[in-house]
């Protein structure tokens, strides 16, 4: 990874004011920052228009070709 050295003494800096080794806080901080950002991509956001019509549809009725879809079963499962 390339820093300048401004970017890696402040680093060195974090690791060293919370007790942990370099490496160990650069993982640490690097596993729980694409958590978040994975999280967040995951998370559907919608206006309560929206949300409010996305439940309307759960509430329908199936319709038949849902029905079939769901009652199929593939010969591999």
């Amino acid at each position: 990874m390339r820093l300048t050295e401004h970017e890696k003494q402040l680093i060195e800096q974090a690791s060293a004011a919370t007790g942990s080794r370099l490496t160990t806080w650069c993982v640490e901080n690097l596993i729980k920052d694409a958590k978040r950002d994975l999280y967040i991509t995951d998370i559907i956001r919608l206006s309560d228009e929206a949300f409010n019509q996305f439940v309307e549809h759960l509430d329908e009725p199936l319709t038949e070709k849902q029905k079939q879809f769901l009652a199929y079963q593939p010969e591999w499962a």
